[in-house]
């Protein structure tokens, strides 16, 4: 009998290989939450494409975890919003992309044994599912821990899968076990240094998503936030968490706009350095689900303009109870801004840390397990999972 690993290795599925802030936390975070207990993390993606942000974990390719599977105990997937069989056109990756991290994860998992955890992602299910097909439901029941991010998501995949979910919040509420809110004041300082921001002044860490604007031009919208900026006495360092959307572009933009009363901050290199931003600065103002996660477990006051309104928004706010933290526009959430510059900061509810902590101990023990895994029914007939996924691909 072969000896036993020493480390375990768990493989965590996600697009960590395109520039946006939320994505890339899950593996930090990941392994922030198991490493202590000897548990390596390796982070999965469509492919090993590394990112500009020097502390994010540069991924292995899809394909370079079936080549190497036996190496591995548990797969982990998710966070974000990655259940589902869209093809979104990314030009480095395949049709199969996002659905090889999960339905293609599963299989190659089973056929070799491997424990199948899902870290609560999100769900974006067809609208009319059908009758569950026999692979998806091979999916769902392989699943050792069975976790979504939000109940939208739990009853959409209850309706296409047939199995319904437990609901985690968001594993992103869980930053400060990786970065603690001192180390960040720290950080905070430095970047304001950088920026020429006095230690003074009053911030409010904005974040704009171009299609959040809606009827707004742009030139309208930095006219509002240069008039609620200046009636808070702030400035505004502007955030790029989505490069991969072009957030970037929309900084150099609106700062062109109003130079005097904004930061840009598109080019940071780590993604440390924009949570310290969000947890340092007075206010969080933005239109990225995982900029007002950031916020809300560092306790900045925030307002996270829900346009389009996504159930992820609000799944996540009735969690943390923070609905009135929901703006349905811009227009609403500058108009707020001057009182939340003076506003107290806000404490996580202890329970949610609780829920988080027995979700990575139920990962721990299910990844670290001695006994066999009961055998489960593969989930394509073909023996091979990745030949097998193309064809259910093409006739869904």
């Amino acid at each position: 009998m072969a000896a036993a690993r020493q480390t375990r290795r768990v493989a965590i599925l996600g697009t960590f290989d395109v520039e946006n802030y939320g994505d890339l936390l899950f593996p930090l975070i990941a392994q922030a939450c198991l490493a202590e207990i000897g548990i390596e993390i390796v982070a999965v993606s469509p492919t090993s494409e590394l990112t500009r942000y020097r502390d994010a974990i540069r991924p292995i390719s899809f394909k370079e975890l079936t080549d190497t599977i036996d190496s591995f105990d548990a797969v982990l997937i998710g966070g974000g919003n990655i259940i589902h069989l869209h093809d979104f056109g990314l030009p480095t990756y395949a049709a199969s992309a996002y659905p090889s991290l999960w339905v293609g994860a599963t299989a190659h998992a089973v056929l070799h044994g491997k424990a199948v955890l899902w870290n609560a992602p999100g769900v974006l299910a067809p609208r009319d599912p059908g009758a569950p097909p026999a692979w998806l439901r091979r999916v769902v029941e392989a699943a050792d821990h069975f976790m979504v991010r939000d109940e939208a998501s739990a009853r959409a995949l209850a309706q296409w899968s047939g199995r319904r979910p437990e609901v985690l919040p968001d594993t992103a509420l869980d930053l400060p076990r990786l970065w603690s809110p001192a180390s960040l004041a720290a950080r905070f300082g430095t970047v304001k240094d950088s920026l020429g921001v006095t230690a003074q002044t009053p911030v409010v860490a904005v974040h704009v998503k171009r299609r959040s604007l809606g009827a707004l031009d742009v030139a309208r919208f930095a006219a509002a936030l240069d008039a609620a900026l200046g009636q808070a006495g702030a400035v505004g360092i502007l955030l790029a968490l989505g490069r991969c959307h072009g957030d970037h572009t929309l900084v150099q933009e609106l700062h062109g706009l109003i130079p005097d009363r904004t930061a840009p901050f598109d080019e940071a290199e780590a993604l440390r350095d924009v949570a310290a931003v969000i947890a340092g600065a007075q206010v969080h103002i933005g239109a990225s689900l995982h900029g007002h996660i950031t916020a809300v477990a560092y306790g900045t006051p925030a307002r996270l303009v829900a346009v389009p309104a996504l159930h992820k928004f609000m799944g996540q706010a009735e969690q943390t109870s923070r609905q009135d933290e929901l703006a349905p526009d811009w227009p609403a959430a500058l108009a707020d801004l001057p009182a939340l510059v003076t506003a107290p900061r806000r404490s996580l509810d202890p329970a949610i840390g609780t829920r988080l902590h027995a979700h990575w101990q139920a990962v721990r023990d299910l990844a670290t397990a001695e006994q066999p895994r009961q055998r489960r029914a593969a989930v394509f007939d073909d023996p091979d999972p990745d030949a097998a996924l193309e064809k259910v691909l093409r006739v869904s």
